[in-house]
């Protein structure tokens, strides 16, 4: 299994096997979940990550997570091991990206069971970058900033920003909106071939409103995957927003964060990798954090969320 963020992704993903994933990938991204109480608490520190430690440190240990992982694997040395079957199990936006030679060897996987049953697919919002945006003291028309935000939350912005435009990026065939041959015949496949043209195919964070599958897979000349393990069981109960803040709990949980942030990623790879004991270690990670104001940060995310809730 490749790694850097990819290995942070897998992370992300396996956290609702281990029944820290509920609230989406956005609160997974900010070190919260929601509990069975409709509760936010850190993923950090929980009991269910440390089991999802142990379960990765087990995985490298065994061979199945690739010795480069932490220090990074260069995109053509990836697709060219996959290319010889080296590559047993990945995660990324789409098969395209692992190579043309053996995307179709793959087969989509959304969700895993942990041992405790838990099941909790790593999704979210149709919404993306919904707190990506700042009008300056400076700018002289506020209302025409927002006005050509709001574009891309339209149906006709969200296509813009996906595929780009009618003639240039894409044409129209029996009514599907089809990505140009350039596009299509990309050496490394449609989605970095899409990328020479459209910034927001994967991974763009201007606002805009998720485009349907379907009209996703229609661009690449593809059927929509469907996921037979997503179910209402599966996906997440509560699907989080970047929660809003005051200006004060900005403030205050950006500095946390920056430290904390750098500091798990720091003790997540000594975990996985086995330079420390997880078990000998954990309480010594967990006062670290308390130290550094993991207790304040969560406290600010609590109450956002209550905010959240009433508003």
């Amino acid at each position: 299994m490749p790694s850097g963020s990819i290995g942070w992704t897998f992370e992300q993903m396996m956290m609702g096997s281990f029944g820290i994933g509920n609230g989406g990938r956005k609160a997974l991204g900010n070190f919260i979940y929601v509990d069975d109480n409709d509760e936010i608490q850190l993923t950090i520190t929980a009991d269910g990550y440390k089991e999802l430690l142990k379960y990765q440190n087990r995985l490298y240990k065994n061979g199945a997570i690739n010795k480069q992982a932490f220090s990074g694997v260069d995109y053509d040395k990836w697709t060219a091991d996959a290319a010889k079957d080296t590559v047993g199990a990945w995660n990324w936006a789409a098969n395209d990206y692992i190579g043309e030679s053996v995307k179709d060897d793959f087969v989509a996987i959304n969700v895993l069971e942990g041992p405790n049953g838990d099941t909790a697919s790593l999704t979210d919002s149709q919404v993306a970058g919904a707190s990506s945006l700042v009008v300056t003291k400076d700018a002289k028309d506020p209302g025409a900033i927002l006005k050509w935000v709001d574009y891309f939350y339209s149906e006709e912005g969200s296509v813009f920003g996906y595929l780009g435009e009618e003639g240039v990026t894409y044409n129209v065939e029996d009514g599907n909106k089809v990505y140009i041959d350039e596009i299509l015949n990309y050496k490394d496949g449609i989605g970095l071939g899409a990328f020479q043209y459209v910034d927001n195919v994967y991974g763009g964070y201007f606002p805009y409103i998720e485009l349907s599958p379907e009209v996703r897979a229609a661009a690449g000349r593809k059927e929509a995957p469907v996921y037979t393990d997503l179910t209402e069981e599966t996906l997440p109960s509560v699907m989080l927003p970047d929660l809003p803040a005051t200006i004060q709990e900005a403030n205050e949980s950006s500095s946390i964060i920056a430290d904390v942030g750098n500091y798990v990623g720091q003790m997540r790879v000594e975990f996985v990798t086995g330079t420390k004991d997880i078990d000998a270690e954990w309480d010594n990670y967990i006062a670290q954090l308390k130290k550094m104001g993991s207790d304040k940060y969560l406290e600010i995310k609590q109450a956002q969320y209550k905010r959240y809730k009433e508003s």
